[in-house]
């Protein structure tokens, strides 16, 4: 499967886990009521995301006893900070957010093959 697709998959599901969080709390985001679910990565900017977490992945240690959790980590965060703006990085709250989304994702044994396949394609594509 293409890395672009496996990534627009994961991207839709994490979308969707947001959206029912989102709903659960009974708030919203200004960012989330400003972008559809279907539109928020398309095109050039789904390719920019590919590239910027594909490089942060290669850099880690292949060696690395970590390296998947690790990369699943960097991939989530170049998400979030393309979906809601780089200002999240900033934020201490933004890395507990990350902990919490990376465990629930890899908790649900499909989503995390899904993550596993994604993050392998990544790391081999040139």
């Amino acid at each position: 499967m293409d890395p672009v697709n496996s990534l627009s998959q994961v991207l839709s599901v994490l979308r969707r886990q947001m959206s029912e969080r989102s709903a659960k709390l009974g708030t919203q985001s200004a960012v989330s009521q400003s972008r559809s679910a279907e539109s928020a990565v398309t095109g050039d900017a789904l390719l920019e995301v590919q590239r910027k977490v594909q490089e942060r992945i290669r850099a880690l240690d292949p060696n690395d006893a970590r390296r998947q959790s690790k990369a699943v980590r960097l991939f989530l965060e170049g998400v979030f900070s393309h979906e809601f703006g780089d200002s999240m990085l900033t934020d201490p709250a933004f890395y507990n957010l990350i902990d919490d989304v990376q465990t629930a994702m890899e908790s649900d044994s499909e989503i995390d093959q899904a993550l596993q396949r994604m993050v392998k394609e990544l790391s081999e594509k040139i």
